[in-house]
């Protein structure tokens, strides 16, 4: 956990009291919308619609918007 930058006090809560933390993606990223959907078996599930750090990319987002074959998490 050390090793992945994560912060001592969410280490500390893990060692001492089994305590697991959730982190909220996307990091470093523009998030404008979020869609919340719930199945049958899985539970809920949150997928994260961005705007991503690099310029270069966006285009092809946008076309993977259009397509329907849009990448989120």
């Amino acid at each position: 956990m050390e090793f992945l930058g994560i912060y001592p006090e969410t280490i500390w809560q893990f060692e001492k009291h089994n305590l697991v933390s959730a982190s909220e993606p996307p990091l470093g990223a523009l998030v404008y919308m979020v869609v919340r959907a719930y199945y049958k078996g899985l539970g809920k599930l949150d997928s994260y619609l961005f705007v991503g750090d690099y310029r270069e990319e966006w285009d092809c987002n946008s076309q993977e918007l259009t397509s329907g074959a849009a990448f989120v998490f």
